[in-house]
């Protein structure tokens, strides 16, 4: 009779021990002493049985269960050294596998005991059954503990109160560009030097894809990272909080996944400063969605910021689609509404000359006394408030562990609710901690202004001169409304405060500056009297809010202040 050896092992590291060999001779005396012939041998390595990965799609045992269930293997036996090989599941699961495997046909032999399941033998003596709910029964109960134990000491390990030797940094969290070297984390300086590279040249507007082939050299002399150094590794070590000291502990799901298991910790000493890792996630954000060809060629410097205002009949509000950037032989570079290129809604043919566009925001950008980027919020201390939070989490825990041994739904209850609390907490806590390391580096606007001027000279030859010009203008405009009625655009900046209005050769039609707006001035009236005003006083009279909402009504309706003085005067009369 035709047999199957099952073998599994549930870490990777048990390839390098004996078992293999021994379930292997297990299985070849039990063939022999019952006349079986072994025709195949599967080998479930690195499975968990108590998480099921061995019966989940890929697994062995998986690959075993559905030939069953297609009737392949009827009349066969089905060899492994014991219950625990197949599985460590709740008790119900473990022999619900023997009862479908049985009833499938298929002879089951455990080669340790010598025990012999089949549906014959079950049908004839159902003792059988509480001796497999029984064995199926320890092997869950060893792995339950097991696991609860090896959490817990994990779970000590990644807050930083139980380290593997008991003293100082644990080699088990240590990243790939640090070693540790008398109980403390210290970067590996070439791995830390290339890292510091990759954030440098991404800061600076190079893509994935360029920092990758640009580095392959330094990688093949350092011998790190192993394997191939492409987008994806480029981009996750560009991504990672820990090259600023910060690491996440984390645990599995019920369904196997991974998630967040609590508050970060600073662990590491940081590699790259804080402001670096910050303008290089804003960069990554900008060009998220930009890959292929056209990225790398980088025509389009203005193709994150443009948006087409176009309303279809009937609509109230404007199409809002990016523009696409094409060239028609023999003609210049245009710009047109995505939608309408795609056939995907948007009615507007309206095209808008590319050049002229870039030409006239360059050339603006150029003469504005940009604002810099200043707040009135101080960043808070909140390395007290993570202690406490953590406090909270310990106790959530003490919670947890009693709840194992009670069955009280009003305790059950408590529970979730301070479990919610605490999530709460904790997710304001990270969004003010980050926010006030933003609040820490914010670039000037004036600074992005200078930097995209002294790079316009080479947009015409360099690929990398147009990343950065792009990744440049993304931090400075806030977004380009392309009016396809007069073919105007209006670029809007500084989070508002600046606003200019482009024709459709680019020469700057109008503009407004509310922190001009928000300053004293005097304006000249209609008869010819001047008036003095500061917006900013709570005491002001009607005659100073009237002029207020004449000039912001003026605004909204387009109508922005003239460029020269002489005009100037002639639109307040107007206003």
């Amino acid at each position: 009779m035709d047999a199957i050896l099952y073998i599994r092992f549930s870490s990777a590291d048990q390839v390098k021990g004996d078992s293999i060999k021994r379930q292997k001779e297990l299985g070849a005396k039990m063939a022999q002493v019952h006349g079986l012939t072994i025709t195949e041998t599967l080998i479930d390595r690195g499975k968990s049985a108590y998480h099921g990965k061995n019966r989940a799609e890929g697994g062995k045992l998986y690959e075993i269960e559905e030939r069953a269930l297609r009737g392949e293997l009827a009349g066969k036996v089905l060899i492994f050294e014991a219950m625990d090989r197949m599985s460590r599941q709740e008790p119900l699961e473990s022999l619900d596998l023997i009862r479908s495997l049985a009833k499938a046909g298929i002879t089951l032999c455990e080669s340790s005991t010598g025990t012999i399941y089949d549906g014959k033998r079950i049908a004839a003596d159902w003792t059988r059954l509480i001796a497999i709910l029984a064995s199926a029964a320890a092997a869950y109960q060893s792995s339950h503990d097991k696991s609860r134990l090896v959490r817990s000491a994990w779970r000590a390990t990644q807050t930083g109160n139980g380290m593997k030797d008991g003293k100082g940094a644990d080699p088990r969290l240590c990243p790939d560009w640090m070693q540790v070297v008398g109980g403390v984390y210290v970067e590996r300086k070439d791995r830390a030097d290339m890292i510091r590279q990759m954030f440098e040249m991404s800061a600076t507007g190079y893509g994935l894809r360029a920092i990758a082939l640009s580095l392959k050299d330094e990688q093949r002399r350092i011998g790190w990272p192993k394997g191939e150094l492409d987008i994806r590794r480029v981009g996750n070590l560009l991504r990672t909080r820990r090259m600023i000291g910060e690491y996440q502990p984390r645990g599995r799901t019920v369904g196997g996944g991974r998630e967040d298991t609590g508050s970060p910790i600073k662990l590491y000493p940081p590699i790259v400063p804080l402001e670096l890792f910050y303008k290089v996630q804003k960069g990554l954000d900008t060009r998220r969605g930009t890959g292929g060809r056209e990225r790398r060629r980088a025509v389009n410097v203005l193709s994150h910021l443009c948006r087409c205002q176009h309303r279809n009949e009937g609509d109230n509000l404007p199409c809002g689609s990016r523009l696409t950037y094409k060239k028609p032989p023999g003609q210049q570079p245009q710009l047109t509404c995505t939608r309408y290129a795609r056939a995907a809604g948007c009615a507007s043919k309206t095209t808008f000359r590319y050049q002229s566009l870039l030409d006239g925001i360059l050339d603006h950008l150029g003469t504005l006394a940009l604002p810099n980027a200043t707040t009135d919020q101080q960043p808070a201390n909140v390395a007290y408030e993570w202690l406490e939070l953590r406090k909270k989490k310990e106790r959530l825990d003490v919670l947890a562990d009693r709840l194992m041994l009670e069955d009280d739904p009003v305790k059950e209850a408590a529970y979730q609710r301070f479990k919610a609390q605490i999530a709460l907490e904790e997710n304001a806590l990270r969004e003010r901690s980050s926010n006030n390391e933003r609040v820490l580096v914010a670039i000037p606007p004036a600074e992005l202004r200078d930097r995209a001027q002294r790079l316009r000279a080479a947009l015409a030859d360099s690929v990398e001169a147009r990343l950065q010009m792009q990744t440049y203008l993304d931090n400075l405009i806030d977004v380009i409304l392309m009016n396809p009625d007069d073919r105007s655009a209006t670029v809007i900046l500084a989070d508002g405060l600046l606003v200019f209005k482009l024709d459709v050769g680019g020469k700057l039609a109008s503009s407004a500056d509310s922190l001009l707006m928000r300053q004293e001035r005097t304006y000249m009236m209609a008869d010819g009297a001047t008036q003095t005003f500061d917006p900013r006083k709570a005491d002001r009279d009607p005659t100073e809010d009237a002029i207020t909402e004449r000039i912001g009504a003026s605004i909204v309706q387009g109508l922005f202040r003239p460029t020269t003085d002489a005009d100037e005067q002639q639109w307040r009369r107007g206003a």
